[in-house]
């Protein structure tokens, strides 16, 4: 067995052609191991005093063939420059972070099952395992690893795909960064998003049913990866998301994120309309007499339509209620006034 010291010097006559080429069965057995890797260190941290990164991007079999080394490459170490490196330094480095070793390492029959070991390895080794960061993660970590390629080759560019490829961690598609392509296009966007609204509903937010209206606002939905999910399939608009999941549930007005927009032009107006009999018939449940004593601006408010009574009416309870019910109504004034007990006028003396 060769010693260190001499093992190098055999290297650099080699590559001074001082020698023509290593002693025959050089780096055969376990003495040839410890040959090529007294060589490799070598190599690295002294010739060429490359960092971690640089090996990365760096080591290839051209370099090695460069310093006279493609017998040993070829020989005992498959061709692979990682197996090379590998051995240099036992369980340091990950096959797929060699960028110039790894043309074949993700084909044929194994490269979906290596490409699920580098992403569970990116994972667990580099993120170490926190479920939080997983959804972080977007195709700039992937690339950052170096893992851009696998990304786009097995998962079509999609970080959900690979993590649930993976089964490290059972996300929905929504938690990562980036839902995969057109997951919220066509008749199947339509039923991921109701999944998505109802999961967000129930489960993240966990808020009773009857208070949805009230709680629910397009912030939640962005908060929670489905912000642009609501503007593909629903317009920008909660209450169509939640239309589509609880149908005929709910009017839009009872939700606190509708726009003043909702409330102007003819769709406006339909929807005014609609709204005033809805709070005197459906919520209030009055009888024609008893509108002039219980319908006040705040009750307007309450139910949510003060914006409405202020853009259409002006906040004029008798233009809001002669526009729903054409004719039927006085002004409120008078209206109050007839309806009141007049106490009787006392007999002459």
């Amino acid at each position: 067995m060769y010693e260190a010291d001499r093992i190098v010097t055999l290297f650099e006559d080699v590559l001074s052609k001082r020698r023509h080429a290593f002693p025959p069965y050089f780096f055969t057995g376990r003495n040839g191991k410890f040959a090529a890797k007294v060589i490799i260190r070598h190599l690295i941290e002294g010739k060429l005093q490359w960092s971690r990164e640089e090996i990365c991007t760096k080591l290839s079999r051209t370099v090695l063939e460069h310093y006279r080394l493609s017998g040993m490459v070829k020989l005992y170490f498959h061709g692979s420059a990682f197996e090379v490196l590998d051995n240099a330094y036992p369980n340091e480095f990950m096959p797929w972070e060699l960028i110039h070793g790894r043309k074949h390492l993700f084909t044929g029959d194994d490269g979906r099952q290596m490409a699920q070991l580098a992403i569970s390895w990116m994972i667990v080794d580099k993120w170490k395992g926190c479920a939080p960061n997983c959804t972080e993660l977007t195709t700039a970590v992937f690339e950052e690893y170096s893992l851009g390629f696998v990304l786009r080759k097995f998962y079509d560019g999609s970080p959900w795909k690979a993590l649930q490829d993976t089964g490290y961690l059972q996300l929905m598609p929504w938690e990562t960064k980036k839902a995969p392509r057109g997951f919220w296009h066509g008749q199947q966007g339509r039923s991921n998003a109701n999944v998505a609204t109802k999961w967000l509903i129930e489960e993240k937010l966990q808020i009773p049913l009857q208070d949805v209206p009230k709680t629910i606002s397009y912030r939640h939905f962005q908060m929670y990866g489905l912000g642009n999910m609501l503007k593909v399939v629903f317009r920008g608009s909660p209450y169509e998301a939640v239309e589509a999941v609880y149908p005929n549930t709910f009017h839009p007005w009872e939700f606190s994120c509708v726009g003043n927009g909702f409330w102007q032009g003819e769709a406006g107006a339909v929807h005014a309309k609609e709204a005033i009999r809805w709070l005197i018939f459906d919520v209030l449940h009055l009888e024609r007499e008893e509108i002039p004593s219980r319908l006040h601006i705040e009750t307007f408010r309450s139910y949510g339509l003060g914006g409405m009574l202020s853009i259409r009416f002006q906040n004029n309870i008798s233009k809001a209620l002669n526009f729903a019910f054409p004719g039927q109504f006085m002004t409120m004034e008078s209206l109050q006034a007839k309806n009141t007990v007049q106490p009787p006028t006392p007999a002459p003396p």
